[in-house]
């Protein structure tokens, strides 16, 4: 477990979903299993959610994302 990890402001995205939905956490929570996690020194975390939320982060996904069976 890193401890320093908690206190990180975070954007979580969950394992499998059919829509990409991140969550923000201002460094209050440990990610556990089925959640992909973003941080960055760089990047404004509510911008890149955004970003993620978007026709364009859609399209990026559908293209690179792993397709499961029927969808």
């Amino acid at each position: 477990m890193n401890l320093a990890l908690v206190k990180k402001h975070k954007l979580y995205i969950a394992d499998i979903k059919d829509r990409l939905l991140p969550a923000l956490d201002t460094g209050k929570t440990y990610p556990q299993h089925n959640l992909y996690w973003i941080t960055s020194d760089t990047w404004d975390l509510k911008v890149l959610g955004a970003l993620l939320m978007s026709a364009v982060g859609e399209f990026f996904i559908h293209c690179y994302g792993v397709r499961m069976r029927g969808g």
